[in-house]
């Protein structure tokens, strides 16, 4: 299955071309296997391909070490699985705007890169995230509902929707794997979020979040796991109570696994995000993002009911 994993990744997701120079990222906790078999598939091909093994970071969006950041300038594709993000790092900005193709695949483990999310037909993903993407660039407002007491209102006024489907082949783009999501920078976030999925960062803590949120900054963090969170975005700074991130899930493969690379990719769930957000439109760079999950959240578009029952399932 693993194999099968790497050829996706590889040929479907990334399109690697014979003469591109591949760049692997891992780190001290992810499972070696994922980086090896990566390598010896590009070596097989006959790629100049490279895996560089860093330790691992403190927290997602933290940046890698300078001899990994001077490598990612001179790839032209990069392959990052590693347990923290280093998709909202000023290394992964520098690199894409030299051209280079990301895929980044934080918290993977050999399990999930061979089951679940993964499996999806990414082809496919790609042209139903497309599809629904109109629709939501119309909106002005996004409002979520959930019977656990969410209710929370996003300006997204003239703010660029993103898709994350996995396919990685124009220069200067970044995805994740597994993938299948549509997000957004909002311009504002007013209201209360119920926070009852995974957490990035506390994974394996029983969390149950009351977040108050008021000119797109969380004001009151509430709950069961608020204290360890708290903690998270105090490390990083003031700035890391932005409300840097609203995404849709989208992949039907993916599985809620208390995995957050996988988690916010569940149809039928809906997340936010704390910290930065310049990587992706936005106006704040905290060095830090973490992605929290809401569940079963009914979708209003400035006004009207949204669900995932209105696009066709891959």
């Amino acid at each position: 299955m693993l194999e099968k994993s790497v050829k996706t990744v590889i040929e479907t997701c990334l399109g690697l071309k014979p003469d591109e120079r591949l760049l692997i990222i891992t780190d001290t906790a992810t499972d070696p296997v994922i980086g090896d078999s990566l390598l010896k598939y590009a070596h097989r091909r006959s790629n100049d391909a490279v895996l560089l093994t860093m330790k691992e970071r403190d927290y997602n969006g933290e940046e890698p070490p300078d001899l990994v950041k001077a490598a990612m300038l001179e790839a032209d594709a990069i392959i990052a699985p590693t347990k923290r993000s280093l998709t909202h790092t000023d290394a992964r900005i520098n690199a894409c705007k030299r051209g280079a193709r990301i895929i980044s695949m934080p918290g993977i483990t050999a399990e999930m890169f061979g089951s679940g999310g993964m499996m999806a037909d990414y082809i496919e993903l790609d042209r139903m995230i497309r599809s629904v993407r109109p629709l939501f660039e119309d909106a002005k407002e996004v409002r979520v509902r959930s019977t656990a007491g969410c209710d929370l209102i996003l300006d997204v006024t003239d703010c660029e929707w993103q898709v994350d489907s996995g396919i990685c082949r124009e220069p200067g783009i970044g995805v994740n794997l597994p993938a299948g999501e549509l997000f957004v920078a909002p311009r504002g976030a007013d209201g209360i979020a119920i926070i009852d999925g995974t957490v990035a960062g506390l994974e394996e803590e029983d969390t149950l979040l009351e977040v108050e949120i008021r000119d797109r900054r969380a004001v009151s963090i509430t709950g069961r796991g608020s204290e360890k969170l708290k903690d998270l975005l105090d490390r990083a700074g003031d700035a890391a109570y932005n409300i840097a991130e609203f995404g849709v899930g989208m992949n039907p493969e993916a599985r809620l696994i208390r995995n957050i690379l996988e988690d916010e990719k569940v149809m039928g769930t809906v997340h936010i995000a704390f910290g930065t957000s310049a990587a992706f439109g936005g106006d704040v760079n905290a060095g830090i993002h973490l992605d929290c999950i809401i569940r079963d959240p009914e979708i209003y578009l400035d006004g009207e009911r949204w669900n995932w029952e209105m696009i066709d399932p891959c």
